[in-house]
């Protein structure tokens, strides 16, 4: 996979050996700004606690974070979104082609809910040589508007995948931040270890580093890419110490995991492996 070598955690044991290894992440997201079309149940948008702040990632250090993972020939899955809607942010055309052309083996996706999206959008996306656009669809207008566009450009609809949500359920209450009646109780697992610490890093548009993309707001930060590298935070004591936690099931390590209903391995990380 990545060229980076793995670094070793040591748990204590008879043997002293380290038992388990934390490689480089699969998974990268940049978050280039704070800002969406929706405010839904389920999201940061749709349960903001106090003041809300948009933040945009500077351009310059988004060109570092990208020319840091060129460096070491990354391969992974790299998204320039999260918390937001990353079709609002004008720039995003022009960071996906940087990506592209910067980290060509990287697997360069989006996910969209497909409210600015429109056929000279997903032209442009496409001359940008993004592999993936997920659209997720919450309503019929959003849906009939794809179906429009996929009917009159077929060409340009090769990279999209429409995840129909519009009479779907959320089960994750991502961190205890989301109150659903029919969530799994989180007193299920909170004695699991958890993957996404093993697997993901999240950038947000602050230059905040986070634990998870469940941290709406900022519980556990791990770093700033304005004064560290990526790799110096993945791999750096407070994520390695947090991680350690997690691994051991420690679940109370912080307020963000103890709410938190993920069972700890599966769903996104299982449904995009193919990477």
């Amino acid at each position: 996979m990545n060229k980076i070598k793995s670094l070793v955690i040591r748990k204590k044991g008879k043997s002293g050996k380290g038992v388990s290894k934390t490689k480089l992440f699969e998974h990268i997201k940049i978050q280039t700004n704070n800002a969406c079309t929706r405010k839904c149940s389920y999201c940061y948008f749709g349960n903001i606690k106090g003041t809300y702040h948009n933040h945009i990632l500077p351009k310059e250090i988004f060109k570092k974070l990208i020319d840091e993972l060129s460096s070491i020939d990354y391969d992974g899955r790299i998204g320039l979104f999260e918390i937001n809607e990353p079709l609002t942010d004008p720039r995003i055309f022009d960071f996906v082609t940087y990506v592209s052309r910067k980290i060509p083996k990287a697997w360069n996706m989006l996910i969209s809910n497909g409210d600015l999206l429109n056929e000279k959008r997903l032209e442009k996306l496409n001359l940008a040589k993004l592999d993936q656009l997920c659209v997720s669809v919450y309503d019929q207008k959003t849906l009939d508007k794809l179906k429009k566009i996929k009917t009159s450009r077929p060409d340009l609809f090769k990279i999209v995948e429409v995840m129909n949500f519009i009479e779907g359920t959320f089960i994750d209450n991502r961190g205890g931040n989301i109150d659903y009646k029919d969530a799994q109780d989180t007193k299920e697992y909170i004695h699991c270890p958890c993957e996404r610490v093993h697997k993901l890093l999240y950038v947000r548009p602050n230059g905040n580093v986070v634990s998870c993309f469940s941290d709406f707001y900022e519980v556990n930060i791990m770093g700033n890419v304005y004064q560290e590298s990526l790799q110096e935070i993945w791999f750096g004591k407070t994520f390695s110490e947090f991680r350690k936690n997690l691994d051991k099931g420690n679940r109370l390590v912080s307020t963000l995991c103890t709410d938190c209903n993920y069972s700890g391995k599966g769903g996104f990380f299982k449904k995009y492996k193919k990477i």
